[in-house]
């Protein structure tokens, strides 16, 4: 490393005071004085952070002493030579190397140093940045991570939200989404059931679907239960009939007050279920009114239904009858009888059909079938 005798100290800091004495010995800066590139003063923190006493600082080229062989020092040189020319101040971030090879990332600030108008020196502070930077590293890495997490989430989001949509769009269920009663989404099969395009879907109230007598009791439906609402009503066509419909809407917004709707046609279920209602009272009447005693006997023997002609019959109420053994009613016997023919059909689980004769305690031999 070249090495050149120092000036006299008065050509850049003629008659020093005692203050910038101290200023320049106690600054937390590494503070160096250049002239001609060559090194007059350091401070103790130069010393400190670069590893360099003062004497073997001293003399030496700036570039020689502490620039990283791996920075062109050439360009930077003949860059920094001609702003301070011009009485330009520079600040910039940096790599500097210590006595010891480690590099350690610097804030640079220069300052040119004139007497009168002749350019003597420079001016240098530098800064260990090493912390800051150790933080903006970590800082960008985190920064990263979380951009790397927020972009796979983002492709977990749209994988997830084209799933919905394609169950959505396919469902066999008619499905609609509101937002505060206004539908903002539809799917083919909500608009087949209707008879709405889905154009003319979106932007429907809700409340429109429903027939003006049904709804209060709605209304008062919804109001009463929380998030998840489950009942049946009635909805209007785009042609104006209606038709029997249950309900299943669940809040997916809170805030936004957005609901998802699935709404299942059950027409044929309660015309279904009418038909069955009627042949059950049908079969009820029949029952009761045939001339033939009927019994719906347990497999523990106890009664379970009687019609009015076993009531007649036993000169007792149905009331009564209901709930007792079948051999205690019909025959005054305490056990099961011996020819009875529900143990056939509980032993075979087949229907049974005998005639036999039958010995009635007090009664005699009886003929039954």
């Amino acid at each position: 490393m070249e090495k050149i005798s120092p000036d006299s100290k008065s050509l850049l800091f003629p008659d020093k005071p005692e203050l910038l004495d101290t200023i320049f010995n106690t600054a937390q800066e590494a503070i160096v004085v250049t002239q001609n590139r060559i090194v007059k003063y350091v401070n103790p923190e130069f010393t400190s952070m670069f590893g360099f006493t003062e004497e073997e600082a001293v003399g030496q080229i700036i570039n020689d002493l502490i620039h990283p062989e791996s920075i062109d020092g050439r360009n930077e040189s003949a860059e920094v030579s001609s702003r301070l020319a011009k009485g330009e101040r520079m600040e910039y971030e940096t790599l500097r190397i210590t006595k010891d090879k480690r590099l350690i990332p610097a804030l640079v600030r220069l300052s040119p140093i004139f007497a009168g108008s002749e350019l003597v020196g420079g001016f240098s502070l530098y800064t260990d940045i090493s912390k800051r930077k150790k933080a903006q590293d970590e800082l960008k890495k985190a920064y990263d991570e979380l951009e790397n997490r927020v972009e796979q989430r983002t492709k977990e989001l749209k994988k997830s939200e084209k799933r919905f949509r394609d169950l959505f769009e396919h469902s066999l269920d008619a499905i609609i989404i509101h937002e505060n009663g206004t539908v903002i989404d539809g799917n083919m099969s909500m608009c087949e059931m209707l008879g709405y395009t889905r154009e003319e879907l979106l932007g429907m109230q809700v409340i429109d679907l429903h027939p003006k007598a049904d709804m209060e009791a709605m209304q008062e439906e919804v109001k009463v239960r929380d998030k998840f609402v489950q009942f049946e009503t009635v909805w209007i066509r785009a042609d104006r009939t209606l038709f029997d419909i249950e309900l299943n809407s669940n809040q997916i917004d809170v805030e936004k007050k957005i609901y998802l709707v699935i709404a299942r046609d059950i027409t044929e279920r309660k015309e279904a279920e009418k038909r069955l209602k009627l042949s059950e009272q049908l079969n009820r009447a029949l029952v009761e009114n045939i001339d033939i005693t009927l019994n719906l006997i347990n497999t523990d023997f106890s009664i379970l239904m009687a019609n009015q002609a076993s009531s007649e019959k036993r000169g007792m109420s149905v009331e009564a009858i209901l709930g007792r053994k079948c051999y205690e009613v019909f025959e005054g016997r305490e056990g099961v009888c011996p020819y009875c023919l529900g143990v056939k059909v509980i032993n075979t689980g087949l229907p049974q059909k005998e005639e036999i004769l039958v010995d009635f305690p007090g009664k005699g031999l009886v003929d039954m079938e």
